[in-house]
Formats: structure tokens, sequence, C-alpha cells
């Protein structure tokens, strides 16, 4: 009997649970429930089954969404991916432009590294890019999750890059500064040479345009020639007697006759009756069959006549403005 109670009592001493131990169990189970909780709330129900017990296809469609759930982390990149990286990296010569978070120019002074997206920061902005953004995404192309590696070496092998591109530069220069000389002579008979075919093709356009202005000018001449002898020959031909010439073909009794039957009354240039007032008042007859006072025609053609005009004008009558010989009666 003794034996049995000892037995007992180290029995309960060996699953006795303490109130730490309790409230640690109860905080776990609330965080498991949590987060089990909406799975299990998205598995199909079997009629006539409570929710506490799950069949092995309700637990094994759970364990399957929470794999879908929970990715697995990327596997870190290999040597040989980490150079491809890089070499992608000094393609774009990103050390050659300024850090894209601060813009200061890269340096052997502050550590530099290179995310899996091939996009090179400081170490430092990059710590505090993630820090105040609490997102582990790259600054440019905004790709997540991302590995990063140090650009110790890289910095190195580019800076001794410079270095040795500026020396070959400097041997390569040196070594053919004697040749400057004549390549610059030829770079002159090359310039001399274009120089004088163009000056020689401005030469044949200014004598094209030259004789262009030429003949432009002798056809303007001749024209005025021509021209001159035709007023000279009007000029002539308005200088002959005219009257004269004319006066045996005009028939004044049928003008005459003609103007009678029109029966005009007034004189057409000062409204005034048509008659003789006096010895020295007349009538004209012109060769149109128009009546005028003589006086009233001799005006108009006395103003009609302008002084600047070196030619002589016919005469033309006002009413019809046909050219007439007059008859004063």
């Amino acid at each position: 009997m003794p034996s049995e109670m000892k037995r007992a009592r180290n029995f309960g001493n060996k699953y006795l649970r303490t109130s730490s131990d309790v409230r640690t169990a109860a905080v776990l189970q609330a965080q498991l429930q949590g987060k089990i909780g909406p799975l299990h709330e998205a598995l199909p129900k079997v009629a006539g089954r409570s929710h506490g017990t799950d069949t092995p296809r309700s637990v094994q469609t759970s364990s399957t969404l929470a794999n879908e759930e929970v990715c697995n982390p990327a596997k870190p990149l290999t040597t040989l991916q980490w150079a491809a990286v890089q070499q992608n990296s000094r393609e774009r010569k990103d050390l050659l432009h300024p850090c894209p978070i601060c813009l200061e120019r890269f340096g052997l002074k502050k550590q530099q590294v290179i995310l899996s997206c091939s996009h090179v920061f400081h170490k430092l902005c990059l710590q505090s890019f993630e820090k105040f953004s609490r997102n582990r995404c790259c600054p440019i192309c905004r790709a997540e999750p991302y590995q990063k590696n140090c650009l110790i070496a890289l910095s190195k092998t580019f800076c001794a890059e410079r270095i040795q591109s500026a020396f070959r530069g400097y041997r390569v220069r040196k070594k053919y500064s004697h040749l400057l000389p004549r390549r610059r002579q030829c770079f002159f008979n090359m310039l001399a040479s274009s120089t004088n075919h163009l000056l020689g093709q401005l030469g044949v356009h200014d004598n094209e345009i030259d004789e262009l202005f030429k003949e432009i000018d002798e056809t303007i001449a001749k024209t005025n020639e021509d021209i001159h002898a035709a007023e000279l020959k009007v000029t002539q031909e308005l200088k002959g007697p005219i009257v004269e010439d004319c006066s045996p073909v005009i028939d004044w009794q049928t003008v005459i006759t003609k103007a009678l039957e029109r029966n005009d009354v007034d004189c057409p240039i000062c409204i005034a009756r048509l008659q003789r007032i006096g010895h020295n008042s007349a009538l004209a007859w012109l060769s149109c069959s128009h009546v005028f006072h003589r006086e009233c025609i001799t005006a108009f053609e006395a103003y009609n006549t302008l002084p600047q005009q070196t030619a002589p004008v016919e005469p033309c009558c006002p009413i019809c403005r046909a050219n007439y010989q007059r008859l004063d009666m």
C-alpha cells in the first residue's frame, strides 16, 4: 500500500504544470488557432460531421493549402550566377553613375552592394531604405525578394581598369605623337582639295548667273528699242494732215441733215439753246452728227489737251467719244 501511494505521488509530480506553463500553452494555442482557423473554415464541410472531427481527406487538403500559402524561399545564387549579375552591372556601367539613393559617387571608402537584379547601391543607403520603407524590394525595379552581395572586388577591379585604360591611352599618345604633323598636313591637303572643288563649283555657278543676267539685259534693251521705234512711227503718223486728207470724204450735207432730224435744241456742254447770238456766234457741226456752240467745243478741246502731252491728241466727241472733224457755220 505505501508503495502504491508513493508511485501515485511520483506520477503526479511528473505531469504537474505550473501557472506560467499554463499561460504559455494558452498563448501558443491562440496563435495556432489564428493561423489555422481561416484554412479550417475554407475546407469543405461534410453533412453529419462536427467541426472538430476531420477526415484524412480534409487533413490532406488543409496541408496542401498551407503549402500553397507559404512559398519556399529562393535558393541562394551560385558563384556563376553572381558573376553573370556583376557582368550585367558592368555592361551598364553602374559604377560610373552615382548611387540612386544618395546620389553620391561610388568609391572605395563606402562599401557597395549588388542585388540579384544587378542594381548597385551603397550598403548604408540600402540598409536605411529597408529600415524606413519596411519592405524588402529593390529601390529601382521593385523586385522582391532579392539577394545582395558585397562589391569590394568589383570596385577594385573597376578602379584598376580605369587606371589601366588611362595608362594605355597615355602610352599610345606618346608613341604616336611624332605622327601628328604628318597627319595634320594630310588633313590640310584633304581640306584644301575639298575647298578648291567647292570654289570651282561656285565660280561655274556665278558664270552661269552672269550669262543669264546678260541675256536678260540684252532682251530688255532690244524690247526698249522696238518700243521706241513704234512710238516714233505713231508720232509721225499723228503729225500728218488728218483733216485735209479726210475732209473730201465727209458729206457735211448728210451730217447736217442727220443732226436736224435728231432735233437737238440744247447744247450738251452749256445746256443752253442752240441758236446764233450776234455776228460772232456760230454753231459747230461735228462729223459724228452732234452739234455744239463753237465757243463750248473750243473750250472743251482746250481743256482736253494737257500741257505736258508732247504728242498731239486727236479730239473726241463729248457725247459719243468718237474722233471727229468740225465744221463751224
